[in-house]
């Protein structure tokens, strides 16, 4: 199994996790043959601490400990090919080598990706970090920042998601998966999908707009965006900013100003 990491809020892991593990068991699977691999991406390894109580909480965390594994973009990976643009497809050795993959997923509007979840439970989750710093340049034009395409819920023309997922195909080759997709307002649970991990990734690009859009009707001198639970550090606070900026008006007169706890101060070191 697939899960977030502790930069996630993680309410649907908690809730599915435990229900999937008991289908398994049920059904024949060994304990011992199950792990759980949290995709951090390029993220720092995830505590012991924020294990137990931010991811998969007290109950799953007791009885899983052994076997729980936390993916590390330097080490373990293995590369399966390139992109059509050369992006190297470095994926962790431990998710290519398992008989059966199941992402449990939270799609949600990402800030330069489009939509997170699905798909980048793989890549960015669990890919090498040469992998996820070549793609994720792709979000820039050498002058004048982010790309057009590039903004929340955007995934046509989008050259981030859509190289992820010509790079998924190529994982989907190796190895079978099957994925679990939540869709949240807040805590509770709008939407529910389950099968393969495209059309779970499609059916989010339905479902979201609904419960992820408003109409702007006029830009504002000053924005106050709250990053909520994915305010944990200045980086994913970054999201809340991008989010504002869809709704200021451009001028130097222009405030936005953005609520963030960042208990985890600046988030990664090389940021």
């Amino acid at each position: 199994m697939l899960v977030d990491d502790h930069t996630r809020p993680n309410v649907h892991t908690k809730i599915i996790l435990p229900k999937l593990l008991e289908k398994l068991r049920s059904i024949g699977v060994r304990k011992q043959d199950i792990r759980i691999l949290i995709s951090t991406g390029t993220h720092r390894p995830s505590t012991q601490g924020e294990i137990r109580e931010a991811i998969l909480g007290e109950e799953i965390y007791e009885e899983y400990e052994n076997l729980t594994l936390i993916h590390d973009c330097d080490e373990n990976n293995r590369k399966i090919g390139e992109s059509d643009e050369g992006t190297p497809i470095i994926i962790d050795e431990r998710l290519l080598e398992s008989s059966f993959v199941i992402p449990v997923t939270d799609s949600r509007y990402h800030y330069f990706a489009g939509i997170s979840g699905t798909v980048k439970q793989i890549i960015p989750g669990n890919a090498g970090r040469e992998t996820v710093r070549k793609n994720h340049t792709k979000m820039f034009h050498p002058e004048k920042g982010f790309k057009d395409e590039v903004m929340p819920g955007s995934t046509e023309n989008n050259p981030v998601i859509s190289e992820i997922k010509e790079m998924v195909r190529k994982v989907a080759e190796e190895v079978d998966i099957f994925c679990i997709d939540c869709i949240l307002d807040e805590e509770e649970f709008v939407h529910l999908s389950a099968g393969d991990l495209f059309a779970c990734h499609e059916e989010a690009k339905r479902i979201l707009p609904k419960i992820s859009e408003v109409k702007v009707e006029e830009l504002g001198d000053m924005v106050i965006v709250s990053a909520g639970s994915l305010g944990i550090n200045l980086y994913q606070a970054g999201k809340a900013f991008h989010a504002g900026w869809h709704a200021v008006k451009k001028d130097s007169q222009s405030w936005i100003i953005v609520l963030a706890s960042c208990k985890d101060n600046y988030g990664k070191t090389l940021f």
